[in-house]
């Protein structure tokens, strides 16, 4: 068995977790000869080496998969697949097909979307000669929450929608402000008190921009109550500023020093 995930890291994770080879997607199909690219049009799209072909990038000749040999009978299990783009899971199960191996996808079509088109869970989901959906919470402790959650992924029409809202607000898990600006505050408010409880968060905004933003607000807070030094500065992707303390969140794989995508290092 072989898991898969969108990114590295996610791989990693269900590597340990289930005590099986893992690899980002997008390593599995490089290692097979496809190639993320752009057409004659502009559009992105994928292509593939075949075996004694010239890899325009590199000048090298294609010898074949090496680290992600498939075998017949084999099982590529897709995790977080509700990630997946449409054009990725569809070169994923052009190989799959080739290969002789079983393709098992696992995952939620109400999570986070893909960057790419989307649809590619629910299109297994209809083609699959086997699909099984969970219907049980596990995450959560509270009953009455776990409930919740169920009705809020299918709050179905405008009126029950609202009843879930109206309930979610009630419970105090909505905060309700006037405008844009409030919100960012609100967030970084909230930050504060539950870092200060010692506990990880994850804020969310619709843009990078706005991430950005929330990120300075939050450093600069902590730099006016104390808790970061701006004598020793680094400057990161975008020209952010880091500082001593600060809590960092790489944006690209290396192989070579062993660093994922969104893994998270204490700046010291």
């Amino acid at each position: 068995m072989l898991v898969v995930a969108p990114t590295r890291k996610a791989a990693s994770v269900a590597s340990r977790e289930v005590g099986a080879a893992a690899s980002s997607i997008h390593a599995l199909l490089l290692d097979h000869g496809y190639r993320w690219g752009t057409d004659e049009a502009g559009a992105h799209v994928w292509t593939r080496l075949r075996v004694g072909e010239v890899d325009p990038r590199t000048g090298a000749v294609y010898g074949g998969p090496t680290q992600y040999v498939l075998r017949s009978g084999d099982r590529i299990v897709v995790d977080e697949a509700g990630m997946v783009d449409l054009q990725t899971a569809n070169v994923l199960v052009e190989l799959a097909i080739e290969q002789a191996v079983g393709l098992a996808f696992v995952g939620d079509t109400h999570q986070a979307l893909p960057v790419g088109h989307a649809g590619a869970m629910g299109s297994a989901i209809r083609h699959a000669n086997a699909a099984v959906e969970l219907d049980t919470v596990h995450r959560f402790r509270d009953p009455d929450y776990a409930a919740l959650t169920l009705r809020l992924r299918d709050a179905g029409d405008r009126e029950r929608a609202l009843v879930v809202a109206g309930e979610l607000a009630s419970r105090g898990h909505v905060d309700r402000v006037e405008h844009h600006d409030a919100a960012r505050e609100r967030m970084i408010d909230a930050f504060f008190e539950w870092h200060g409880r010692g506990k990880r968060v994850a804020l969310v905004s619709g843009t990078n921009a706005e991430a950005d933003a929330i990120n300075d607000a939050i450093q600069q807070r902590r730099v006016d109550q104390g808790e970061l030094d701006v004598r020793v500065a680094a400057w990161g992707m975008g020209e952010q500023r880091i500082l001593v303390g600060d809590t960092v969140q790489t944006r690209r794989n290396d192989r070579l020093t062993g660093v994922e995508n969104r893994a998270e290092y204490l700046e010291s």
